[in-house]
């Protein structure tokens, strides 16, 4: 099934991109990374689960540690960062379609805009968004 597009997958891309800017500095611990996105420690420590599985982020132990990304901000598309968060939501997508039982025409309309949204991210990288390059036309092809 398809990712879903929620604020678990924002609050990443967020995150990530704090981290895209402190690229060169120390890690960032996750207390002061929560604080600077506003989210609580706890909410982005399951994400970072999410994250470090998908090989997106690695931690630095000891003191003066702290998360970094694992690749450059050029070579994590925004796509592969919403899916390592979202994926656990499927259970919500079954749910709603039980409550649906009537005949809905509008499902495929949906599940075509998730898609589209998809390609586009698969397109948008961390450094895209840094620099603000976000339309068509300006995507590398």
């Amino acid at each position: 099934t398809m990712a879903k597009l929620g604020t678990r997958g924002r609050y990443a891309v967020l995150a990530l991109c704090d981290l895209a800017r402190q690229e060169g500095n120390s890690p960032l611990p996750l207390a002061r990374l929560a604080d600077r996105i506003g989210i609580s420690a706890s909410y982005l420590e399951q994400l970072f689960a999410g994250l470090r599985r998908a090989g997106l982020v690695h931690s630095v132990r000891g003191p003066g540690g702290g998360y970094r990304l694992s690749n450059q901000p050029a070579d994590i598309k925004v796509s592969d960062v919403v899916r390592s968060v979202e994926s656990g939501s499927e259970g919500a997508d079954a749910l709603e379609g039980a409550i649906t039982e009537i005949d809905d025409p509008t499902v495929a309309l949906w599940e075509e805009i998730a898609r589209q949204v998809f390609a586009y991210l698969e397109r948008v990288s961390l450094q895209d968004l840094l620099s603000g390059k976000l339309s068509l036309d300006e995507l590398a092809a």
